[in-house]
């Protein structure tokens, strides 16, 4: 789920009550470790603002991974801040707000790294890139093996580019990369990119430079979607329905007496009885105000008591109340001032909310997570509670901006298209799920190969076919909980609401921010849509880190996010038994933190969506549940997982072994290959209902039995479990069973060469190979001169293509009766044959086999065996025995040594204690 960025319901408040004078936090680390804290007071004005985005400013993107930005200047007026080097500096920006009790909260925005220094005399301009820039890495130093999994790839992504991720497991993260792209002028980020396109995310740092792989939240919709910008004016006490049409716009007071506002109304009855409210925010002790009606002859009522906050009056007209207007006058100001932000008037004396509402019945909500404010419930219904949506945490409700554009028609998405990429054009597929409408087109993706097309496409299409969202851009008062990615209610000005996503954003302290969710239109869209994934905003760097281990990475990254935090609060709820839980969380109130340590009798655990799911914890039975775990060592007797990997990078040649219950040597795998010593049997694949094992340079001992050594015993079966195919050596004999016999490469034997055939009358006997001193084929036939003493053979064109061309070939006549024959002409798709007529014959082809011309009686290299082709094989055998016996028992020496050597040194240590 996407959690918004967590405020207070005091921070809410002051928001509520169009606060924005934000406290500004700017946390500077230099390269040399150098601290610089900014406030306020060091940063120059309104300068503080942060772009961030999930998709591109006009387009909905899938697989987006943007860099965000945040700048700020710094006041150098008086040269204090000259003598530091910014460049590459790491900045933890917060905003926060001075609450009505005193207290100041804190909202951290990000952590970023300085892109951009500019020193302009009294100014110094910075420019921050948030952590997805350091995916901008050359792609050609990772040293992953492909076949690969996206989330091997992404684990990958993030090893090499020192980056800590919140996201573990995605989505689709089991699907199979085969081969790997081709990595010049590839960066990281890019091979993030068509990770998140495959499993419908975008990627975005968390404001703690955190890596986290999401999608908009659409259940959201789902679970709101009775919200759609009602009146709600039909709750039990009445209706709400303001009078006054220009009601919404602060009045600004004279310095003296005077008409402050004219608020048209509709016409005022007389002897009736009116519900008036309004923020009297007067600028001193003795201001009051007084309201008339058009005439200025009739007083309906006062704000006397110099109240600063919202005041509601209940007054009756008189019987000479006239006119379609109400006015605002001002008594007693000694100095200009805002005076009054905003009225309703309301017929009745009634229970009316302490905010403004739009004129004239066109009710709407009030300012972020708030819907017409109020207590207020429904009794019973398909209704939402008109009060604040603390429940909807991960959505926003936009209503009150200063300029908007949106789109008159929503964008539902009606289909997929996928397009392979191979390079070889012609060989790549385009595959498609839904059907014509608003479309999005994934291309050029070198993780979606030949074959893999329509999986991604029906993956895709189940995940965003129906999606709908209304494409929206505005100005509106600035909110520091708002960030791309969030989901979002928008109520236009005839309040009408539309569920959208929020794919841009800009937060600046002292202006607008802008909002927009990026789409082309549904007409423009109606043949497809092509999702260009988005690319660098910056330039690739190469930059020269230094090697660390994995365990100190993720320890120097995780110390980075607990050394800019802001401290706990602490809450202890006392249970039945007279115990206590303890909880600790990041804002004074327990029910508006987000981050949250509870701790029991039975253990602790850790929370970061205000206590919904529990994150990591441990009970007091030593169980522990985690995300990531980083330890130099630790002991086990049993694990389970999916990937075991081993080695690479700083932990160098990985290396596995397994001992038998004596401490000895069973098995091996280290960077020089791998070593069996025992029984080898293997289940380990099934490739067309076929079991199989696959062996590259083994060596796999046994032992000596009485009358047998056997070497090697490799067996591979069907599912019906029949023994189809084998490989042994056995009293020097070796076996081979199978339906095919594949040898790839040069084959050399030493002895004979024959076939095994069966016979009727006779035994099994062997039928040997005619061998040539350079490697030919042979085709034989048979034919008839013709009565003009010509016959005409045709060389097979199959056999044709299979050796030495351009008529390097031999042929060989065998006469059947009487005459004479030979050959007269050689060309190299036929031959002739010249003799006596009618003469019949047999003939016989011999050529060079193609790619084999220089072949004649090569030398051979026996690498493989010893120099004396004649050595006494029951001695080599014996030699090898005697050879790994001691290499074992040297093993199992060593071993055993190494055990008796630390348990020297524990007791040394034991006997040292206790002395």
């Amino acid at each position: 789920m996407n959690i918004i960025l967590n405020l207070s319901s005091d921070f809410k408040k002051e928001l509520n009550k169009d606060n924005r004078n934000y406290l500004e936090y700017v946390d500077i680390t230099l390269k040399d470790k150098t601290e610089i804290k900014l406030t306020n007071k060091e940063l120059w004005g309104n300068s503080l603002a942060i772009k961030d985005a999930v998709s591109s400013e006009n387009s909905f993107d899938i697989g987006a991974a943007i860099i965000n930005q945040c700048s700020f200047i710094i006041n150098n007026i008086y040269d204090n801040y000259s003598i530091y080097d910014f460049s590459e500096a790491n900045v933890v920006v917060y905003v926060g707000m001075e609450l009505s009790n005193g207290t100041i909260e804190k909202i951290r925005k990000g952590t970023f790294i300085v892109d951009e220094a500019k020193y302009n005399g009294s100014l110094i301009s910075i420019t921050c890139l948030d952590y997805l820039s350091k995916f901008d890495k050359d792609y050609s130093i990772s040293t992953l093996k492909y076949p690969a999994t996206l989330l091997e790839i992404y684990l990958d992504a993030c090893k090499n580019c020192g980056i800590t991720y919140i996201t573990a497991r995605f989505d689709n993260d089991d699907y199979v990369v085969k081969e790997r792209p081709d990595d010049s002028a590839l960066t990281f980020r890019q091979v993030l990119q068509w990770i998140c396109q495959i499993s419908c995310k975008w990627a975005r740092m968390d404001v703690y430079g955190r890596l986290a792989l999401k999608w908009y939240e659409q259940a959201t919709f789902e679970q709101t979607g009775n919200l759609n910008g009602g009146t709600f004016k039909d709750q039990p006490g009445g209706k709400f329905e303001n009078l006054l049409s220009n009601s919404g716009t602060s009045i600004y007071a004279p310095a003296s007496k005077g008409v402050i506002r004219d608020f048209i109304s509709k016409t005022l009855k007389a002897n009736t009885t009116y519900t008036l409210v309004s923020s009297a925010k007067v600028p001193n002790e003795n201001a009051f105000i007084r309201v008339y009606d058009k005439t200025s002859s009739n007083i309906l009522c006062n704000f006397s008591n110099g109240q600063n906050g919202v005041e509601k009056v209940v007054f009756t007209t008189p019987q000479s109340v006239s006119g379609n207007s109400v006015k605002f006058v001002v008594f007693g100001n000694s100095g200009s001032g805002t005076v009054s932000r905003w009225a309703c008037l309301y017929e009745g004396n009634v229970d009316a909310p302490l905010y403004w509402t739009p004129a004239q019945g066109e009710e709407q909500y009030e300012m972020a997570d708030c819907a017409d404010g109020g207590t207020f419930d429904f009794d019973t219904g398909d209704v939402v509670d008109a009060g604040t949506f603390e429940d909807q945490e991960s959505i926003h409700h936009l209503h009150s901006f200063f300029s908007a554009t949106v789109f008159t028609d929503d964008v539902v998405i009606t289909g997929i298209h996928v397009k392979e990429f191979a390079k070889d054009s012609k060989k790549a597929g385009t595959y498609e799920s839904g059907e014509e409408g608003y479309l999005l087109e994934i291309s050029n993706n070198k993780f979606i190969l030949p074959g893999n097309g329509q999986d991604v496409a029906d993956y895709l299409g189940e995940k965003l076919i129906g999606l709908r969202f209304r494409p929206f851009s505005i100005s509106a008062l600035s909110n520091p909980s708002i960030e791309a990615g969030d989901c979002a209610y928008i109520t236009d000005r005839k309040n009408n609401t539309y569920q959208t996503f929020i794919t841009s954003s800009t937060f600046q302290v002292g202006n607008q921010q802008k909002l927009s969710c990026g789409a082309e239109t549904p007409s423009r869209n109606s043949a497809s849509r092509y999702s260009q994934i988005t690319q660098a905003y910056v330039d690739n760097r190469n930059q020269t880190e230094q090697q660390l281990t994995e365990y100190e990475k993720i320890v120097n990254q995780i110390t980075d996010v607990i050394a800019n935090s802001l401290g706990m609060f602490r809450t202890v709820k006392r249970t039945e038994n007279g115990g206590v839980i303890v909880y600790q969380h990041n804002k004074p109130k327990l029910e508006d933190s987000d981050t949250i340590w509870k701790k029991t009798e039975l253990g602790f655990e850790v929370s970061t969506d205000g206590g919904k799911t529990w994150n990591a914890g441990i009970d007091s039975s030593g169980n522990a549940f985690l995300n990531v775990l980083a330890v130099i060592g630790f002991y086990f007797d049993w694990a389970k997982g999916g990937t075991l990997t081993l080695g690479g990078s700083s932990n160098k040649n990985g290396i596995l072994r397994v001992l038998n219950s004596s401490g000895g040597l069973v098995g091996k795998i280290d960077q020089s290959g791998s070593e069996l010593n025992g029984k080898f049997t293997s289940k380990s694949a099934n490739v067309w209902g076929v079991e199989y094992i696959s062996l590259t340079d083994a060596i796999i001992s046994g032992g000596l039995g009485d009358t047998q050594w056997t070497i090697l015993d490799l067996v591979a079966q069907y599912e019906d479990r029949r023994r189809h195919a084998a490989f042994s050596c056995e009293n020097g004999t070796i076996h081979l069973k199978g339906n095919k016999i594949l040898i790839e490469g040069d084959a050399a034997v030493i002895g004979s060469k024959s076939r095994i055939v069966e016979t009727d009358n006779y035994e099994t006997v062997a039928q040997y190979c005619y061998e040539t001193p350079t490697p030919m084929f042979g085709d034989i036939g048979g034919g008839q001169i013709n009565s003009d003493g010509i016959a005409i053979i045709d060389i097979d064109p199959i056999f044709a293509n299979t050796v030495c061309a351009v008529a390097n070939y031999h042929v060989f006549l065998q006469k059947e009766g009487e005459g004479d024959i030979w050959v007269s002409k050689k060309e190299g798709d036929y031959f002739i044959v010249k003799g006596t007529p009618n003469l019949e014959f047999s003939w016989e082809i011999k050529a060079i086999q193609r790619n084999f011309e220089s072949y004649r009686l090569n030398n051979v290299e026996l690498y493989y065996l010893y120099q004396n082709a004649y050595l006494d094989y029951d001695d080599e055998i014996d030699e090898n025995i005697n050879e790994l016996v001691e290499e074992s028992d040297a093993e199992i020496h060593g071993m055993l040594d190494e055990v008796i050597y630390k348990y020297d040194l524990e007791m040394e240590e034991l006997i040292n204690e206790s002395n």
